[in-house]
């Protein structure tokens, strides 16, 4: 049954962007660069999810991990440079969000804030959105639901009024934590297998189906 939805908070990559290929070059162009052997996309992808920190302490040898500086500055710099020149949103996604304008809509990601805003100015869905919360703000990372109740108290929203959509158990745990409506997708970066297990309240097979879940 579709429910009465006054703010809806997305994750971005994997959810409403396909970031993979992007994210694997800055990656893989860190590794060589530091004499490391580059990683396939599937392998780097397994390892997204907690912010850039987190995802070089899991691409790089633990005898490296601890004194990250160095690697850090050489991907941010690469990535920046490249943040979108393969990422694209899936399919439905702009003519999806076209049709939800009647709906406050928002982001929320693990990424740094400043790569998320701009993938959306250059993919042109900035314009869709009233607020993008990320990595670099004084909020810890998804799961921890500080940032999703700071984002909806400064928009006017009532968690109760909220879903928050996403790709990984961490999105529906967010949301959970907060106390607003989840929603689960099902192509993104994990398993249909481990997003069932997240206990998310609503699943989508494409994000066009959204709109069969929200008035």
């Amino acid at each position: 049954m579709p429910r009465k939805i006054k703010t809806i908070v997305f994750d971005l990559d994997g959810t409403l962007v396909d970031t993979r290929e992007d994210i694997a070059n800055a990656v893989n162009a860190m590794l060589l660069h530091f004499g490391f052997e580059a990683l396939t996309v599937e392998e780097v992808t397994d390892k997204v999810g907690q912010g850039i920190t987190v995802l070089l302490q899991r691409v790089l040898p633990s005898s490296v991990s601890e004194n990250l500086e160095a690697f850090h500055t050489f991907f941010y710099s690469y990535y920046a440079a490249h943040v979108a020149d393969y990422s694209k949103p899936y399919d439905g996604v702009e003519e999806t969000l076209a049709k939800l304008s009647h709906i406050k809509l928002a982001i929320l990601t693990n990424k740094y804030r400043e790569f998320g805003v701009q993938l959306l100015d250059s993919l042109r869905l900035t314009p869709y959105f009233v607020s993008v919360y990320g990595g670099g703000q004084p909020y810890p990372a998804k799961p921890a639901p500080e940032a999703l109740l700071a984002l909806l108290a400064e928009i006017g929203v009532d968690p109760a009024d909220a879903m928050m959509v996403g790709d990984s158990p961490s999105d529906i745990l967010t949301g959970q934590r907060a106390g607003t409506a989840t929603c689960a997708v099902n192509y993104g970066y994990r398993s249909v297998t481990e997003m069932r297990n997240a206990g998310a309240d609503i699943y989508l097979n494409t994000f066009s189906e959204l709109l069969d879940y929200v008035i």
